[in-house]
């Protein structure tokens, strides 16, 4: 979509249940949670610029996440993988030398 394009979202009812069940969840993922609002609040006709305000995120990421909804769905507010070696984790064995 071209820049500046306005996006209208629309979410289908079975992506309503899962949004709001995200945006509710206290023992999830927070950005999943913020993404999930972000949509929540686009779908009733929200601004950027008030969803901004109402959820603490930049215009910009709000864009993001409303623009990566509309490409791929509840998939698209997944995070993508990164590049780089995975993070090691180190186990200390309890005992002091």
């Amino acid at each position: 979509m071209p820049k500046g394009e306005i996006y209208c979202i629309e979410a289908p009812p079975e992506d309503e249940v899962m949004l709001s069940m995200w945006a509710a969840s206290r023992k999830g993922e927070r950005r999943l949670c913020e993404r999930a609002q972000v949509i929540l609040l686009s779908a009733g006709g929200k601004l950027v610029t008030a969803i901004s305000a109402a959820t603490g995120l930049s215009p910009q990421a709000v864009s993001k996440w409303r623009r990566r909804y509309l490409e791929a769905g509840l998939d698209g507010l997944a995070d993508l993988p990164r590049s780089g070696r995975p993070a090691r984790i180190l186990v200390c064995s309890g005992t002091r030398h």
